[in-house]
């Protein structure tokens, strides 16, 4: 990969499932076209042209997303310096939950 230096998927104890890129320089431009697929480019140019016709600038990754049709697993991505992570966070399909409200607007 021509920014990527390595990466990992891990599954953390609360069932989260992390995937950490180490990247080659801080100055990243990404997009995850679906859970298996990414776009990383190290210019803007790159990124607005989707990496077209450079390989390089596509990560795929075996599918690692465990099947359950009882949990859904929601994306979140953060970028920090040269790293980017993604973490995929399991949501049950349960019919009515109790809901714990933390914080509500009084508008």
């Amino acid at each position: 990969m021509k920014y990527v230096e390595n990466y990992w998927v891990e599954e953390l104890p609360n069932g989260v499932i992390h995937l950490l890129v180490n990247c080659t320089q801080r100055e990243i431009y990404f997009h995850a076209y679906n859970d298996i697929s990414f776009l990383i480019t190290g210019s803007e140019l790159e990124y607005e042209n989707g990496g077209w016709g450079d390989s390089e600038c596509i990560l795929e990754l075996d599918p690692f997303i465990p099947e359950n049709k009882d949990v859904i697993y929601i994306r979140s991505t953060m970028k920090e310096k040269d790293q980017l992570n993604f973490f995929w966070i399991p949501f049950e399909r349960r019919g009515k939950r109790d809901r714990k409200i933390l914080l509500e607007s009084k508008l």
